[in-house]
């Protein structure tokens, strides 16, 4: 085993450590876990109105409407609201279908087998995001990036619980591992990529991220014959892995959108002049939620998290504002980029930086190139 494979077991090692007391901790259940235990009973083979009502008539929704319920304003257990929600977790049934796969080790306690589901894909993180970090950086800068990411508050209380979040902040990152591995070293890891985005197309809409990104590759490498049929093959083979997903399952994004505006109720009108009218009152919303958020927290814990985010922030700026000098992997960075703005702006609901987990491999990125320029001459080890 090579010392960078060693490396890669040693942080994945080190985040199950420290997942092991969150996964004891953080176990109330949620509303979209809800869902995603419905397409677990339906890919189990019970049909979908009999799944509906195992889970929604169960002890477990009773629980998650005590949490996320208002006294006045009952949302979980209206069949109304259950029926019309269900769209939006169509065509996400990876996590649903792993948890299937695990639930006879674990105990067919609902949300139990969910839970270990999310927990394997968050321990997952931390080595594909060091092997992503290792094409281009120190094995010792990349090993305590990828803890430190991994481990940053948002990706450790979101990646926990009956969620889809890690495996989709997963794939996103081996997803772009594998682009970079097709660009350095030829087409055989192309089945690498095709695995990582088919993935992602049935967990999350991050696709929209990494189709996008290859593209503007297939853009600026054009003049050059070999890489521009190598882009080729990766937007080729990336469409056609996302595409059955698509066209099995989804939600419109003016659902969606008029979905959220209505505070994830029933909307009285999806039409888009519904969505174009509570739009920009709903954005500004969400960036007045998501800028004051840190505040509820105890002072020292505040000035850490809005430290966090402008380290966040100057990560981002790093990637953007690095050459790329003819680099794919800088110009895949960059390219990713635009793609999480949109995935947040067709979201446009503030949920305490889950939505912006999408960022991660970029700012990890961004925080390796960082520490090169400003740490390398002071501490030429740390990244030597």
């Amino acid at each position: 085993m090579t010392r960078t494979a060693i490396v890669a077991v040693l942080v994945g090692a080190v985040v199950a450590l420290v997942a092991a007391p969150g996964f004891v901790k953080l176990d109330e259940p949620n509303s979209d876990g809800l869902f995603y235990e419905v397409e677990k009973l339906r890919l189990q083979g019970h049909g979908d109105a009999e799944a509906t009502r195992m889970v929604f008539e169960a002890p477990i929704a009773r629980q998650t409407a005590e949490i996320e319920d208002e006294p006045d304003e009952p949302r979980v257990l209206d069949p109304a609201w259950v029926e019309y929600s269900k769209r939006f977790y169509r065509r996400r049934w990876l996590v649903p279908a792993l948890a299937a796969a695990v639930e006879p080790l674990v105990g067919d306690q609902p949300g139990r087998a969910l839970r270990v589901a999310s927990l394997i894909g968050y321990v997952l993180i931390a080595p594909v995001l060091f092997l992503l970090l290792r094409r281009r950086f120190s094995i010792r800068l990349s090993a305590v990036l990828a803890l430190a990411c991994t481990l940053a508050p948002p990706v450790y209380k979101w990646s926990l619980g009956m969620r889809v979040d890690s495996w989709g902040l997963m794939l996103e990152t081996l997803g772009l591992l594998a682009a970079v591995l097709v660009k350095d070293l030829g087409r055989r890891w192309l089945v690498l990529w095709v695995a990582a985005i088919a993935a992602l197309s049935i967990t999350r809409d991050a696709t929209a991220i990494l189709l996008p990104a290859v593209l503007w590759l297939l853009v600026v490498e054009w003049r050059d014959p070999t890489a521009r049929r190598i882009n080729a093959a990766l937007l080729g083979t990336g469409v056609v892995a996302a595409l059955p997903a698509f066209v099995l399952g989804g939600t419109p994004v003016r659902d969606n959108l008029a979905y959220v505006i209505a505070g994830y109720k029933i909307p009285e009108d999806s039409s888009w002049s519904y969505v174009a009218s509570g739009y920009l009152d709903q954005l500004w919303r969400t960036i007045s939620t998501d800028l004051s958020d840190p505040g509820k927290f105890a002072v020292p814990v505040t000035i850490l998290f809005y430290a966090g985010i402008a380290l966040a922030v100057a990560a981002l700026v790093a990637v953007v504002a690095r050459p790329s000098r003819g680099d794919p992997y800088f110009s895949l960075m960059k390219a990713s980029l635009p793609g999480c703005v949109l995935l947040l702006l067709l979201a446009n609901n503030p949920q305490a930086y889950r939505l912006e987990l999408v960022f991660v491999p970029m700012a990890a990125v961004g925080l390796a190139i960082l520490a090169v320029h400003l740490v390398a001459a002071r501490y030429p080890r740390v990244t030597a």
